[in-house]
């Protein structure tokens, strides 16, 4: 039996005041795996970096807000589907999702992604077609509300 890599990424729920959640549509125009799709923003987590940093530095990047990480809430790996393009890594990812809390900043979509849009956590599921981000809100819902 071979030892299974992994690549390691983050995902933030990131709630405000009135119980919703922000959610981004990577840029259709993109040549990304997602592309079009609605996902919870977060990305990898870089050689030496703690995870909050990674998601402090990915919801700046992708949003333009700036967050306060609060607790990990649930883990996941995502299988790659097999039919990605040759030049995308193969391995699975590990992501941590952590619930986060808005601390400043102002909307403003990275060029990967083409809009961001609050919505309540079941908008959310009925957006985002991934299993994985879908099994976190629910968990969410269960646990963290």
């Amino acid at each position: 039996m071979g030892i299974q890599l992994f690549n390691a990424g983050v995902k933030a729920l990131i709630e405000d005041d009135r119980g919703r959640i922000l959610i981004g549509r990577k840029n259709p125009a993109e040549e990304h795996p997602i592309a079009g799709e609605w996902h919870l923003i977060g990305g990898f987590i870089d050689a030496g970096e703690q995870v909050a940093e990674c998601i402090e530095r990915e919801v700046m990047e992708e949003t333009g807000y700036a967050v306060r990480v609060g607790k990990a809430f649930h883990m996941a790996v995502f299988k790659r589907p097999k039919n990605q393009p040759a030049h995308f890594d193969k391995e699975p990812i590990l992501f941590v999702f952590c619930l986060c809390r808005l601390a400043g900043g102002s909307p403003l979509p990275a060029d990967d992604v083409s809009e961001l849009r609050w919505v309540s956590p079941r908008n959310a599921m009925r957006l985002m077609p991934r299993e994985i981000e879908k099994n976190a809100v629910r968990k969410y819902l269960r646990v963290m509300r």
